[in-house]
């Protein structure tokens, strides 16, 4: 074999260790890669040497062959461990180098971010307006870049989308809430897996309500999971959405609940004309019934169904497009007990007169029904308006300003009035302010919505004489009122549990277009110790430090604000 002059032998190497030596950085290389890299050089003198000694032997040389096979074997074996070892060592190499860069750039991070932990409480602060997060530029400026390009109230600020918890579970007012108690969490589970429920046994009826309530919004409720609410011994049955539910499902409650005395189904837009009249012919102990979207349903059946039940004290008919006269006079004639009488978009019914006949009459809603007679309210009034406690009159643009003096004459036990969207009632307010003023009663709810004329002068009137005694209190679209109305409001209605100043310009403007330390809303706070629910829709630049900060009531219950 020549003796060649001998190169340095280079084996492969990492991309990182050929950028490097191409960039001409050089790497302090680990203390014991000599020594293995003379072992190594040992190692293959002595190897060729061997290889050199098994050359020189003569081929037609007479050798045992017990004496040739092991030199040969010998040789193999040693150039394999050889070239073996060389690879390993290569490896071996090129793994130190890359065990020594990350070792040096995770010590770069680490001095990084331990400079980084120093500098983190200043640079980054809270907003003083919107409470965000984010990074300062100088120590005097402690608000967001955000609040400064909106101005002070951080309109242009997304608000963030409130995912709804899985957790969370429908309360008795409507809404999601995410502190479950023991009784909440097993509603919560019966409501999740209703289909694989049989039958609630002897469950209360309010949770039943509760769980019929979370699976109709949940839009859950069908012809099979109906099944558990219905049963020889059930007194009330509570249905809130009976989109899913055909006919069916419909005359299985007669035969299974003969003994029902409530009925209270909402979206029964699939109820026939038989299935209402198996309900009346199979439920005759009914004291209260309760219909919504019956459209289907024709004015001979609901005749029918009046005749069948004597016992009917409560009855609320909602959406029936095909009821009309000769329903309202059967039911006068067949239910003489009735003391509630609640109708809403009944297009067909324009003759009230025949409610005269009802004695016990206590409540009185005529919503969105056909054109009725003013003289004929009035005379109903004049006879039953002293025994009435709610009366509802929403709708009728035909009401003139003289009723005032009817509600204020005859009404003498009024405790809640509703006169929603009857713009002739306030043409004349100082019939509406003497009624208020002479009122015998104290008003309890109130809803004066969607008046657009009522101005300052009739509110004020009834803030002062009724405000202390009002629990409910409906203000929608009132334009014309000024942002004192907020004043009175906060001032004087001490009791409010419920409250609606939605798509009032200017209450809206000073309520929601102020900081937190405006008196006008603390006032409302502070001052209405029993408030559960506000609404605000319509205030599309609703300040993010009302919705965020927390309110609280005399019972340490969350106030809810609702609104867009």
């Amino acid at each position: 074999m020549a003796n060649n002059e001998r190169q340095p032998v280079r084996g492969p190497t990492s991309a990182l260790s050929s950028f490097l030596r191409e960039k001409g950085i050089r790497i302090p290389t680990n203390p014991y890669a000599r020594i293995q890299q003379a072992n190594a050089q040992s190692s293959t003198n002595n190897i060729e040497s061997q290889s050199n000694q098994v050359e020189s032997v003569p081929v037609n040389e007479s050798v045992n062959e017990s004496v040739n096979t092991p030199t040969v074997e010998t040789v193999a074996t040693q150039s394999t461990k050889f070239k073996s070892t060389k690879k390993s060592k290569k490896k071996k190499l090129d793994d130190d180098d890359d065990e020594l860069l990350n070792s040096m750039k995770l010590g770069s991070l680490k001095k990084q971010k331990l400079n980084q932990s120093n500098l983190v409480s200043d640079l980054i602060q809270f907003c003083q307006m919107c409470h965000r997060r984010f990074l300062i530029e100088s120590n005097n400026n402690l608000i967001c870049q955000a609040c400064k390009v909106s101005g002070k109230k951080s309109n242009s600020l997304v608000k963030r989308s409130k995912k709804k918890n899985e957790n969370m579970i429908l309360d008795l007012t409507g809404e999601y809430s995410s502190l479950l108690s023991l009784k909440n969490m097993c509603i919560k589970f019966l409501a999740d897996y209703i289909d694989d429920v049989e039958q609630l046994g002897s469950v209360h009826i309010d949770t039943k309500i509760h769980i019929s309530r979370i699976i109709s919004k949940e839009r859950k409720l069908n012809n099979t999971n109906l099944m558990v609410f219905l049963g020889p011994y059930e007194e009330e049955l509570h249905l809130f959405d009976c989109t899913y539910i055909d006919s069916i499902g419909f005359s299985r409650i007669p035969m299974l609940c003969p003994n029902l005395k409530k009925i209270n189904l909402s979206f029964c837009g699939r109820m026939t004309n038989e299935i209402l009249i198996s309900i009346g012919s199979g439920c005759p102990n009914l004291t209260s019934l309760a219909l919504s979207g019956p459209y289907l349903c024709s004015d001979n059946s609901f005749k029918t169904v009046f005749s069948k039940l004597p016992l009917l004290q409560h009855l609320k008919l909602g959406f029936v497009a095909k009821i009309s006269n000769g329903s309202l006079q059967e039911l006068v004639q067949s239910c003489p007990n009735l003391e509630t009488l609640e109708l809403f978009d009944c297009p067909l019914i324009n003759d009230i007169s025949a409610l005269m006949s009802l004695t016990k009459l206590s409540t009185l809603k005529l919503n969105s029904i056909g054109t009725i007679e003013q003289e004929v309210l009035e005379t109903i009034l004049q006879k039953l308006g002293h025994q009435l406690i709610e009366l509802s009159l929403n709708n009728h643009e035909n009401l003139t300003a003289t009723l005032w003096s009817t509600i204020q004459q005859c009404c003498t036990k009024m405790e809640m009035l509703s006169l929603q969207n009857n713009p002739g009632l306030y043409e004349d307010e100082k019939d509406g302010i003497e009624c208020f003023t002479k009122l015998k009663t104290s008003l309890v709810k109130l809803d004066l919505s969607h008046n657009h004329s009522l101005t300052d002068e009739l509110m004020t009137t009834v803030m002062n004489i009724h405000g202390p005694s009002l629990t409910h209190l409906n203000l929608n679209s009132l334009h014309h009122l000024s942002a004192t109305m907020l004043m009175l409001v906060a001032k004087d209605c001490k009791s409010l549990v419920q409250v609606d100043l939605s798509w009032i310009r200017y209450i809206l403007y000073i309520l929601y277009h102020s900081s937190l330390d405006d008196p006008l809303f603390l006032d409302l706070m502070n001052t209405a110790t029993h408030l559960e629910i506000i609404k605000v829709y319509g205030c599309h630049q609703l300040s993010p430090l009302v919705l965020n900060k927390p309110w609280y009531n005399c019972k340490s219950k969350r106030i809810l604000i609702k609104g867009n």
